[in-house]
């Protein structure tokens, strides 16, 4: 049922496309936030960068510090990865506006990564206590929402505008009786190629600083509360420890935040998607114009390999 609605040879192209795009735009973003964000504000406020590490398809993390940095300094260098991605996408977005084709879906779709990247990050993080939100969390304690929902507004709104632009370019090379299912189906494919890699690589290249900062200040009272009852009771059973630690990640569960700003996400691009006009004589994507998307993504994969190795 689903080849004769999603044909082959018009679904492999453009989910090469996807997962071209999906590479080159996280690798770049990574170092512009890892990079440029971080370490460029914190240099610039006087401080030193002291470590980089950086996944090949996933994540990364700079160590930086500074004699003496104020609570207002602080929080510059820890949002300024995000604030780089958001820059970065108003830059993207500018110069697609003077391009046509593939080169501004191109364009339009790194900026949109960036865009909802940003804003995922800053939305969870901030919601959750974890990653670049972590003080934010702590600094803003019952007023978070100030914070967490207008930037997972940002990330809808993103996506809704983002399909808005992007689908009907990419209608053009979708020749199948339903154009939208083609899209989806390739958007998938890509999306899941790539988060594949990703995680394969964290569990391979497991990094604990990378672990310890991405944790939920609700994993972190279970540990506390676990390491704790250890103190205690030197001569607790590892049953007991068991029990305390599902005891306490019950009482620290959170509300489900990020699936369901996913959610949103993706309800918002579908919704989009769905406002687009069929294109009237689309045409299958050529081989030939997947080179230059795929040269750009390894050259941005050999880019964070060496920054990773030199470092």
């Amino acid at each position: 049922m689903l080849a004769g609605v999603v044909p082959l040879r018009a679904l492999l192209p453009l989910a090469a496309l996807t997962f071209a795009v999906a590479l080159a735009t996280s690798r770049y973003g990574l170092v512009v936030h890892e990079l440029a964000g971080h370490g460029g504000t914190a240099v610039v406020l006087g401080g030193h960068i002291d470590q980089v590490k950086l996944f090949w398809f996933g994540g990364g993390w700079v160590s930086y510090h500074a004699a003496s940095w104020s609570t207002a300094e602080i929080l510059a260098v820890t949002l300024g990865g995000i604030a780089t991605e958001w820059i970065a996408a108003a830059i993207l977005v500018a110069i697609a506006r003077r391009r046509a084709g593939l080169a501004k879906l191109v364009l339009l779709g790194a900026a949109v990564g960036f865009a909802i990247h940003g804003g995922m990050y800053l939305a969870v993080g901030t919601y959750y206590g974890s990653g670049d939100g972590t003080i934010l969390h702590h600094l803003l304690g019952d007023w978070r929402p100030l914070v967490w929902a207008p930037a997972a507004a940002i990330c809808v709104g993103a996506a809704w505008l983002g399909a808005q632009a992007v689908i009907p370019i990419l209608r053009a090379y979708a020749p199948a009786r339903s154009q939208l299912a083609l899209i989806g189906a390739a958007m998938v494919l890509g999306g899941a190629l790539h988060v594949g890699l990703l995680v394969a690589e964290q569990k391979l290249r497991a990094d604990p600083v990378y672990t310890a900062i991405m944790k939920t200040e609700g994993q972190r009272q279970v540990e506390h509360d676990v390491a704790t009852a250890r103190a205690q009771n030197p001569q607790a059973s590892a049953e007991q420890i068991e029990q305390i630690r599902r005891s306490s990640e019950q009482k620290h569960k959170p509300f489900p935040f990020a699936p369901l700003l996913i959610a949103l996400i993706a309800a918002s691009a579908i919704a989009s998607m769905m406002r687009t006009r069929p294109a009237e004589a689309p045409a299958g994507l050529p081989g030939r114009d997947l080179r230059l998307p795929a040269l750009v993504a390894a050259i941005g994969i050999f880019l964070v390999g060496l920054i990773d190795a030199l470092a």
